[in-house]
């Protein structure tokens, strides 16, 4: 028997799909073509750019009719998984840079898997896409987000958190690595691709006289560097690196190319001083350089054994950066050994005072730099040359403290404990990192317009908390002794009202929450901007991991 119901049903059977059909129409005239799409923002940004640009419009015409058909393939289709919207993503790529886009059948494709610092970042993405230009970035991300597929950014890709720069074959990787241009202008603007590593900018920078505040190894991409505030030698000079940056070229979630400094696009201008990539793609940094800095320094292994010495030498140190912004210095401590970097921006006939402690002690297990006086450039190659590379699965934490002797000897004594009991191979490598920072690095970043940081100003220590090791077996046991150092740190500082909320980006792991870290006033000003920039919160659903709003 049928029911009045269902006859209500059948009445109601062809006005319903003569909607529907309706409906798909709107929303089909609405939208424009992929290929026409593409088409539109290539010569919208060419005339944005204040630099050179391929011709890739006639590459889109041509190719327009097999764009228009991958991307009709995942209209039509429902339920599509992470994977098979990536794989569109990565074969519309391929139409657009043929031999940029590298898949697991590519031969190149491992050598891209690679690339990052720490083995837990070795992922296997869907497709690695190398951009050259900032337009061809814009057309990728436009790619990504009408596939709607997962993705990651990388520069040179020393973020040892798994998957901020990497990602698996869920999503595809933006390789960042071949906007690779680097100009020294006149007037002493360097004008840096995000494929650069410091080392390329310290080296361009010195060629012309002069010196470019950057992070602390030679190896280390700018781009993540930059974007996470970027930590110098001798900050107390010029702030972080961030507060160099001039002018952003930048990528925004629309495709659109913009600039962003102290005279045009000011918020988005502030919020890349240390916030992440929540707002947009950074495909140039046009960093202010200064005149050559002459520099003496060393780099002293000692034995563990005097750790209490020097341990109240350092506080001696501490104290004298705040009457002299030329002074800077870390100790890295393991279970063995302490190794100590003794810095001073001049040349002198000897040692400052203050390092004698050091320079005095019988402790010496190996001098991996001699005292010497040079430049950046002469140290940071010293630096590298004084190291082994290795491959290791690696993961960072942070943390940041007042300046107290008896909070550093507690946290040691907590870490030989920590080390003892961790159940890690012997073959894993524990450390933490002392970075000292003074109340003259804090104005820095003031005056030359605020980052985005909230640092009170005071003189205090930044801690860099690392495990490394070789076995995923040993993941697990890994992360357990890295939280279990992390709650060491922060429940010391804080039962001495010593603990401060700042957590630096670029040494932080994957689950603190460093954009709170920077004060509810600048967390809201992040939010408030990504709103402006990315009303459809693209970089927040889209891109794979990070320190982003839409996931804190």
């Amino acid at each position: 028997m049928v029911s009045v119901f269902d006859r209500f049903l059948e009445s109601m059977a062809t006005p319903l799909m003569l909607l529907c059909c309706l409906a798909l129409y709107w929303v089909a005239g609405s939208v424009a073509l992929l290929s026409d799409d593409l088409l539109s923002i290539e010569l919208s940004n060419r005339k944005s750019s204040r630099g050179s640009s391929t011709d890739l419009a006639k590459i889109i015409s041509e190719s327009s009719v097999a764009i228009n058909a991958e991307e009709s393939k995942v209209l039509d289709s429902i339920g599509l998984s992470d994977g098979q919207r990536a794989t569109f993503a990565c074969n519309i790529a391929t139409l657009l840079f043929a031999d940029q886009v590298f898949t697991s059948t590519s031969s190149q494709y491992l050598l891209e898997k690679d690339v990052n610092w720490s083995q837990t970042c070795w992922l296997p993405a869907a497709c690695f896409i190398r951009p050259r230009s900032a337009e061809e970035v814009a057309l990728v991300l436009r790619i990504i987000a009408r596939v709607g597929s997962k993705f990651a950014i990388r520069g040179r890709g020393h973020n040892p958190n798994p998957g901020f720069s990497s990602v698996d074959s869920s999503g595809v990787l933006v390789d960042l690595q071949d906007l690779n241009s680097l100009v020294l202008d006149q007037d002493g603007i360097l004008r840096a691709g995000p494929g650069n590593s410091w080392g390329d900018l310290w080296n361009t920078a010195e060629a012309g006289n002069r010196t470019v505040s950057g992070a602390r190894e030679q190896p280390v991409g700018i781009s993540g560097s930059l974007v996470g505030g970027g930590m110098p030698y001798f900050p107390s000079l010029h702030g972080l690196a961030a507060d160099n940056v001039k002018n952003y070229e930048v990528i925004l979630a629309n495709s659109t190319l913009v600039y962003a400094s102290a005279e045009e696009n000011t918020e988005l201008f502030r919020v890349l001083k240390g916030g992440g990539s929540n707002v947009g793609l950074v495909t140039r940094f046009d960093i202010y350089t200064y005149p050559l800095l002459r520099t003496q320094y060393s780099i002293i292994v000692y034995n563990i054994t005097e750790y209490d010495n020097f341990i109240n030498a350092t506080i001696q140190v501490q104290e004298a950066m705040e009457s002299d912004p030329r002074i800077d210095i870390f100790l890295t401590f393991t279970p063995l050994t302490i190794t100590v970097g003794l810095f001073y921006a001049d040349w002198l006939a000897r040692p400052l005072a203050v390092f004698e402690p050091f320079y005095n002690s019988k402790s010496v297990v190996a001098s991996l730099v001699p005292l010497t006086n040079g430049t950046i450039v002469s140290l940071t190659s010293s630096f590298a040359a004084s190291g082994i590379p290795y491959d290791a699965r690696r993961l960072p934490s942070a943390a940041t403290t007042k300046v107290d002797r008896d909070l550093y000897i507690k946290f040691h004594e907590q870490f030989l404990l920590t080390t003892q009991s961790s159940g890690l191979p012997s073959t894993a490598n524990l450390s933490y990192t002392i970075e000292p920072m003074s109340s003259a690095m804090v104005q820095e970043g003031e005056d030359r317009g605020m980052n985005l940081c909230g640092l009170p100003k005071i003189p205090q220590t930044w801690w860099s908390l690392v495990v490394e090791w070789h076995d995923a077996a040993d993941d697990a046991t890994a992360q357990r002794t890295l939280e279990a150092l992390q709650s060491s740190i922060d429940g010391l500082a804080r039962d001495q009202d010593l603990l401060l909320d700042f957590q630096f980006m670029n040494h932080a792991g994957p689950t603190q929450k460093v954009l709170e870290s920077y004060g509810a006033e600048n967390f809201d000003r992040i939010k408030s901007v990504a709103r402006s920039y990315d009303p459809d919160r693209f970089f927040q659903t889209l891109q794979n991991a990070g320190f982003l709003v839409g996931k804190s």
